[in-house]
C-alpha cells in the first residue's frame, strides 16, 4: 500500500493537476479507482518518454497486486522497446512474487513471451527474453528459464542469461546445480573455479580441455590449472577428466560428471 501511495504522489507532481480535476475523487482504499484515474491521466502526457515510464510503473504496480491482465493490458499501451522490455521484467518479477500453481506460472510466463515477440528492436527483444528467464529463475522455473535462454539468437545475451540465471538458481542454495546447468550448455574449453559469497566453504571446479587438480590434506583442499603451485602444500592430488565437476569444501570433495551426479571412483 505504502508503494501505491508513493507513486500516486509521485504521479500528481508529474502531471497537470488538472487531470485529476477531471475525475472523480478516488477513496485512499479504493485501487480500482486509483488505478483507472492513472491510466487515463496517463494517457494526457504529452511527452512521449514520461507517458511510457509511467505506464511501466502502473503495469508494475498492478501486477504486484496480482492484476495480470490489467498489467498487460497498460503495457499494450507503452510505445518505446526498451521501456517495454522494462516492463516485462517488472511485470515477470511481480509475478515470481507470488506462490502460484506452475500451470499458472506456465501460462503468465508464456503470455510475457508473447509479447516480448511483438518488440521488433532486437537488442530490446533481447533484453526482454533475458528478463523473463530471470523472473522463471526467481519462481524457482529452472528448467523454464534455461529454455528460455536457450532460445536467445544473441549469443552473447544468451550468456548473459544462463549467467543470470545460475546467480539466481545459486543464491536460493543449490550453487553445484547453478555451475552444472550453465556449464552443459558452454560451448568451447575450459578450466574453472567457481565460488559464492553465500557459499563461503564451497568451491566448484570443472574441467573442458584445460587441465584442473586438486590438492588434498586434511581439513582443506586446493584447486590449480598445474600441480607445480601445489608441491609445497601437499603430495597428494587428483587430476579432473574432461568432463568431470569436483564438488570441494575443506573437509570433502566430490567428483562427478556434467551429465550426472554418481561420484567418480577414485
Amino acid at each position: 500500500m505504502l508503494k501505491l501511495i508513493a507513486f500516486v504522489v509521485f504521479m500528481i507532481v508529474l502531471m497537470p493537476l488538472h487531470g485529476f480535476a477531471q475525475d472523480k475523487i478516488c477513496e485512499a482504499s479504493n485501487r480500482e479507482c486509483i488505478f483507472s484515474a492513472l491510466i487515463r491521466t496517463t494517457g494526457s502526457i504529452e511527452n512521449p518518454i514520461w507517458r511510457d515510464q509511467s505506464y511501466r510503473e502502473i503495469a508494475k504496480s498492478l501486477a504486484a497486486d496480482g492484476r495480470f491482465d490489467d498489467a498487460f493490458d497498460v503495457w499494450e499501451k507503452i510505445e518505446n522497446p526498451d521501456t517495454k522490455a522494462l516492463t516485462i521484467r517488472g511485470i515477470g518479477m511481480a509475478v515470481a512474487d507470488f506462490e502460484l500453481p506452475k500451470d499458472q506460472y506456465d501460462a503468465l510466463f508464456k503470455a510475457l513471451r508473447a509479447r516480448s515477440e511483438t518488440i521488433t528492436h532486437p537488442p530490446s527483444y533481447a533484453i526482454a527474453l533475458t528478463y523473463i528467464a530471470m523472473a522463471q529463475a526467481f519462481a524457482k522455473d529452472d528448467e523454464g528459464a534455461w529454455a528460455t535462454a536457450a532460445s536467445m539468437e544473441n549469443e552473447a545475451l544468451r550468456y548473459k542469461a544462463y549467467g543470470e540465471s545460475a546467480e539466481i538458481q545459486a543464491e536460493r542454495g543449490d550453487l553445484g546445480a547453478a555451475v552444472r546447468q550453465s556449464l552443459s550448455r558452454l560451448e568451447g574449453t575450459y578450466g574453472i573455479a567457481v565460488i559464492h559469497v553465500k557459499h563461503p566453504d564451497v568451491l566448484i571446479a570443472a574441467r573442458k580441455g584445460s587441465p584442473v587438480v586438486i590438492g588434498l590434506k586434511e581439513n582443506e583442499h586446493f584447486v590449480a590449472s598445474d600441480v607445480t603451485p601445489l608441491v609445497s602444500h601437499t603430495k597428494d592430488v587428483i587430476y579432473l577428466e574432461d568432463g568431470e565437476i569436483a564438488e570441494i569444501t575443506p573437509s570433502s570433495y566430490h567428483i562427478s560428471t556434467l551429465s550426472s551426479t554418481l561420484p567418480r571412483a577414485v
